[in-house]
């Protein structure tokens, strides 16, 4: 887990990305959005699910939410309606759960076949990292089996109730929320996916029963490629003349560069800076996670003054 104050002192250093104090109030316009999750909605119907399957669920989405974007782009039709990205993923396995085509139970998801599970993502194109997706859905019902008796709750009481310990357990037990990189002498654990279950399994429980967790404010927001273009559109992020041109010419940056790294922490500086504006300038105290949800949801709108977003083709977001 990232100290804060390691955060603080990485995201002030100069170099080609800049957080501009001066355009953190452009966030205020959007403070309604602060107490929403976006996984409440309706739309998925998550709350008709058990608590068990609900943990499963979330194990799954999680444990396989990455690297969306393609060209062309993976998407599904649902209802009438072209969906992408994650709200795609998640519509794709709720669908398969009602259908039962996938099955929330570890023996289930350890044997489940390559076809049964490309079916569940059946869109104009095959999702991208398909095999790697695969790989980690199958891995989830190994694990569950062996190390917790398929019984996913047992995982989730050996934290004991504390968010930073639970982060551990998925990153100990489970190689694809292994997410680290190196930056200016310093290792830095993002832990993007293992956080987003943790802070996920909090938010839909209301924060009560298994989910009553301690430590939660200590969690950073999750550094994706998402929330810098959000941040970058607010003009709360600032890119140098060469990495802008990179980034908006599509191209790639190599998985763990430091030019890649550096987005992903002056990311999550950026939202403490917010987070800091919003208590002294709006009496306003909200967590990280809290921000981090603001600007996904604004992720989620199609604004024609985006700029594209870092590409780099990784399991970690």
């Amino acid at each position: 887990m990232i100290d804060k104050d390691l955060i603080k002192k990485l995201g002030r250093l100069e170099g080609d990305v800049k957080v501009v104090d001066k355009n953190i109030q452009n966030i205020s316009k959007h403070k309604e959005l602060l107490k929403y999750h976006w996984l409440s909605d309706p739309e998925y119907d998550l709350e008709s699910l058990s608590k068990e399957d609900l943990l499963i669920f979330l194990l799954i989405l999680d444990g396989t939410s990455f690297s969306y974007w393609g060209e062309p782009n993976w998407k599904i039709n649902y209802k009438g309606e072209n969906i992408n990205g994650a709200r795609g993923m998640i519509l794709s396995l709720r669908i398969a759960v009602k259908s039962g085509l996938l099955k929330l139970d570890a023996q289930s998801l350890s044997i489940i076949k390559r076809e049964e599970y490309r079916r569940i993502f059946n869109g104009g194109v095959e999702i991208p990292l398909f095999e790697e997706r695969y790989q980690i859905i199958r891995e989830i019902g190994n694990v569950l089996i062996r190390e917790f008796d398929g019984d996913i709750k047992k995982l989730i009481k050996l934290a004991r109730k504390d968010a930073l310990k639970l982060v551990r357990i998925l990153i100990e037990y489970f190689y694809f929320f292994e997410d680290y990189s190196h930056y200016e002498g310093e290792i830095i654990h993002f832990n993007k996916k293992a956080q987003l279950f943790v802070l996920d399994f909090y938010r839909l429980f209301g924060g009560k029963g298994l989910a009553n967790l301690r430590n939660v404010r200590r969690l950073t927001a999750c550094a994706d490629y998402k929330l810098p273009q959000v941040l970058r559109r607010l003009g709360i992020l600032e890119y140098s003349e060469s990495l802008a041109k990179r980034i908006d010419n599509d191209i790639f940056l190599p998985s763990g560069s430091y030019e890649e790294t550096e987005i992903r922490i002056k990311t999550l500086y950026a939202v403490e800076v917010i987070k800091k504006y919003l208590k002294l300038k709006l009496n306003m105290d909200v967590d990280s996670h809290e921000i981090n949800e603001l600007l996904w949801i604004l992720g989620q709108e199609k604004n024609l003054n985006d700029k594209p977003y870092h590409k780099i083709r990784t399991i970690k977001y």
